[in-house]
């Protein structure tokens, strides 16, 4: 009976330690932006992962609307802000 339920835990045990490497290690790295995001307001100087600058002319629940310097409305998610200039 001992021997059975030790070689369970013996069993389980690689999945707890993934699991314990993936809470520990990658989650943490996933959230990063969320506070950052927070702080986009109408009329700041961005600029976004894919290099375009501009500023935020409007702010959605998800998205934004990014103008450029010739006027082209642009909307793009939240988290396309890399940073402010």
């Amino acid at each position: 009976m001992i021997t059975t339920t030790l070689s369970g835990i013996i069993t389980l045990l690689p999945f707890v330690i993934l699991a314990i490497v993936y809470v520990l290690l990658l989650h943490p790295q996933k959230s990063p932006n969320a506070p950052f995001n927070q702080k986009i307001i109408v009329g700041a100087r961005v600029k976004t992962k894919s290099g375009i600058i501009g500023r935020v002319a409007k702010i959605h629940e998800s998205s934004f609307i990014l103008e450029t310097y010739d006027g082209t409305l642009i909307e793009m998610h939240l988290n396309a802000v890399e940073e402010y200039l």
